[in-house]
């Protein structure tokens, strides 16, 4: 075959495929409106249905893959949206804009180096965008890459027109390198440039904690609640510096004003959820941590002192499918092979429960109130021995009740 024939071959061929798309693309675009109209109206099934109608119309429509993939993330199907980013991008790999949504996609899926590397490929095809880097700067404070952010964010102090903030995110990544002293002088200079700026008072307050100056982290907190009377977050963080000082009352109080200008987030019921339990109000920690729970499926922190005060309560046959979920997700924590087993004692299972005390120490052989538990176990199994090595063991690691049971069992 000649390459004369060869061209007008592949002529037809790419003429044939541009007049086939020529008649696909209005009906895809119509069934792409159609999903957006149905996103509007919170269908996110019905949604979907017509991405993948648009994409059935015609495969190479990049916008309806892509459409489809921000529904799936919405709904928490990451791998089917990752696969549409990834269809979405072999049809048009030049897009800054796809390369940016798979990006933060491959962050909330763990994939930081594939995170990394889309965004890198978003700032090579656009180095100047304030947006992106700023972003980058983002992923790596999530790393822990904090001289990269302390370079991207001197980057964007050059180019940008929010100074202020950028001074104010580079305190940021110097706080949680551990740098104070730099910090401050960030904050400083975000407060030079806007002393309205009640983010950087809040930032402040956060940097008082970390030193445990209570009393002046709450002076911080107080400006930022002043400078913005509907902070969040700021009430949250005073309520903290409030507990951390020992007054629960007022703990909670923030706690509440937080909850009623955020009423979604599941950090702010675990905190009050904390100091109800403290307050010695079991059913309202309780209640606070089936709140945290259902705003965060994953938060374990939740899930255990949940579990644990079921078991204050009782209610040791439901603390026990907690402690079970905890295992499930994470069988290295010793702590939760020893809050089952303390349940397990509870339910007079004492031989499951020295099974999890030695799990629990196989993990943390220092654990000392594990080895206190483990020893009241033998004990009430009328293994003495055994018993009391772990609480003489228990003793030695400095664990103050201990004494009273060797004083009252051991020989």
């Amino acid at each position: 075959m000649s390459w004369t024939n060869l061209t007008l071959i592949l002529l037809f061929v790419n003429s044939h495929f541009l007049y086939s798309q020529s008649n696909f693309r209005p009906e895809a675009i119509r069934f792409t409106l159609e999903g957006d109209l149905q996103l509007k109206l919170g269908n996110l099934d019905q949604a979907i249905a017509n991405y993948s109608n648009a994409i059935e119309t015609d495969r190479n429509y990049a916008d309806a893959y892509m459409k489809r993939a921000q529904v799936f993330k919405v709904v928490g199907r990451y791998p089917e949206s990752l696969q549409d980013y990834n269809r979405a991008i072999a049809i048009n790999p030049f897009s800054i804009y796809l390369y940016d949504k798979r990006a933060k996609l491959r962050m909330i899926s763990l994939d930081y180096e594939g995170a990394m590397n889309d965004i890198n490929q978003a700032i090579s095809m656009n180095p100047g965008n304030p947006e992106l880097i700023d972003q980058r700067v983002d992923n790596f404070l999530l790393l822990g890459d904090y001289e990269e952010a302390i370079i991207d964010l001197d980057t964007l102090i050059s180019i940008h027109s929010k100074e202020d903030l950028d001074f104010l995110k580079k305190a940021l990544v110097y706080l949680e390198a551990g740098d104070f002293s730099s910090s401050r002088e960030c904050i400083n200079i975000a407060l030079e440039l806007n002393p309205s700026l009640s983010l950087a008072y809040d930032l402040e307050g956060l940097l008082y904690l970390k030193e445990e100056r209570y009393s002046d982290a709450i002076n911080s907190f107080d400006k930022a609640i002043e400078l913005s009377p509907g902070f969040a977050i700021a009430y949250y963080n005073r309520g903290l510096a409030y507990r951390f000082l020992g007054n629960k009352e007022q703990a909670k109080n923030n706690f509440d004003e937080a909850i009623l200008l955020s009423h979604d987030r599941s950090n702010i019921y675990f905190a009050r959820g904390l100091v109800k339990k403290e307050l010695g109000d079991f059913n309202g920690a309780l209640e606070d941590y089936n709140l945290a729970i259902g705003f965060d499926q994953g938060f374990q922190e939740a899930f255990y002192n949940r579990a644990f005060i079921k078991k204050l309560l009782g209610e040791f046959t439901s603390a026990l499918a907690d402690a079970d979920l905890l295992l499930e997700e994470n069988e290295t924590d010793a702590k939760y092979w020893n809050l089952r087993g303390s349940i397990k004692q509870l339910l007079d299972d004492h031989n499951g429960a020295i099974r999890d005390y030695d799990q629990a120490l196989s993990l943390d052989v220092e654990y000392a109130e594990c080895y206190y538990n483990r020893g009241i176990a033998y004990l009430t199994t009328l293994r003495t021995n055994q018993g009391c090595q772990d609480i003489e063991q228990s003793i030695k690691l400095g664990y103050e009740p201990a004494v009273h049971i060797r004083a009252g069992f051991c020989p």
